[in-house]
């Protein structure tokens, strides 16, 4: 049944997008690699990294908007959700509609989880996006940087994160990138709980994501009061 999900969706990207490498992507990453589309419980390193702090673990250090470095592991300790996109992209059914709903939960949290949760969007084009782009993108979609932040950096150091969190992109032309699609929640210890890949999730079944870790972070945290 899966397959054959994978395989209609292969053939309306085919109409749509003839010539592109969305195609490619789908049954590339799908038949290729099946893990990429699992459920994974997988932190910024691995449980022995994490343990031990091996220096071999190249720390996941990038730039905000605000031109700051952000050391990824310092987003452990509340719900992270975090996806992939870059500013140049004009597909709407892609990067744009990610932004649009990324933004619609934000605004559809409960008041009292806002500060429960934190979003980062990691570009996949860090040669183009800078501080400065992402900061004027998100301008423009109206985030809420209160609990959100964009972050670039240098290439070398975009594109080991994006390896470590299985996304790809290819250049298909200056200014046009073919990449596979993902919004990962994770909870307050860098697990990633849940994967909508593509851009077909509804924010309602993020917030409601959120929400169920937030609920199972405060319980235990009142169990070991």
């Amino acid at each position: 049944m899966r397959y054959s999900i994978i395989l209609l969706v292969v053939f309306i990207c085919s109409l749509n997008h003839p010539g592109n490498f969305c195609t490619e992507f789908l049954l590339s990453s799908v038949f290729a690699d099946e893990e990429v589309f699992k459920p994974r419980e997988k932190k910024f390193g691995t449980e022995d990294e994490i343990s031990k702090q091996s220096t071999s673990h190249k720390p996941f250090t990038l730039i905000n908007q605000d031109n700051e470095p952000v050391a990824l592991d310092s987003l452990i300790g509340k719900p992270l959700v975090m996806s992939f996109i870059y500013s140049r992209c004009s597909m709407p059914d892609m990067c744009p509609l990610i932004m649009k709903k990324i933004v619609q939960v934000q605004k559809g949290l409960k008041k009292e989880y806002k500060d429960k949760v934190f979003f980062a969007i990691i570009t996949l084009d860090p040669e183009y996006d800078t501080p400065k782009v992402l900061r004027e993108f998100g301008n423009y979609y109206r985030v809420d940087y209160d609990n959100l932040i964009f972050l670039t950096g240098k290439k070398d150091d975009v594109d080991y994160a994006l390896n470590h969190f299985r996304v790809y992109y290819k250049v298909e032309s200056p200014g046009v990138l073919a990449h596979t699609m993902e919004t990962l929640v994770m909870d307050e210890a860098g697990v990633i709980r849940k994967d909508f890949p593509a851009s077909f999730w509804k924010p309602e079944d993020v917030i409601e994501e959120i929400e169920k870790i937030i609920e199972k972070w405060e319980a235990s945290k009142d169990e070991n009061d």
